[in-house]
């Protein structure tokens, strides 16, 4: 703080009435009220990067699942091993889409159970193989983590 702040509140909470001391409590508050900007608008680009990362994501499942389809309309051996083809790259960018969002949430302080939640929220189906007549279809893929075994010991002990 600097001298004239603390002189400015000081004479505030006493009470004290001045022209001078309403123009640096005017500066005092306009300071602030910057702050509370730059804090929202710094909150509004995080939750706009975010958003941006998330529509990758959610454009790549798309793109993903339209490949999947296209497996499963397929007519001819030919044109379906090209659509597995192209099937498993989409899928590949997925992946490093979902990983990107996973990356991006925990940088800006989302990591109580993140990995978990990007799993459950964006699944990804296994790649598929060339001999398949069908794409394969996204499941939610199992977690191993301490957290969910936590959660699955809680649950039976409640269960009892």
């Amino acid at each position: 703080n600097k001298p004239w702040e603390r002189l400015a509140k000081q004479l505030k909470d006493e009470g004290y009435h001045s022209k001078y001391l309403d123009r640096l409590q005017k500066k005092v508050n306009s300071v602030e009220a910057e702050i509370d900007e730059l804090e929202k608008e710094i909150l509004q680009e995080t939750a706009c990067a975010l958003k941006k990362t998330e529509d990758k994501v959610n454009y790549a499942l798309l793109r993903l699942e339209v490949a999947g389809r296209d497996i499963n309309m397929a007519e001819t051996s030919d044109g379906r091993k090209q659509a597995i083809r192209r099937f498993n790259k989409v899928r590949s960018e997925a992946l490093d889409a979902r990983r990107d969002l996973t990356i991006h949430r925990e940088a800006v302080g989302m990591r109580i159970r993140n990995w978990d939640r990007m799993q459950t929220l964006y699944p990804i189906p296994p790649a598929c193989k060339m001999d398949a007549t069908f794409a394969p279809i996204a499941q939610e893929e199992e977690t191993t983590t301490l957290q969910q075994l936590e959660r699955n010991i809680k649950e039976a002990r409640l269960a009892k």
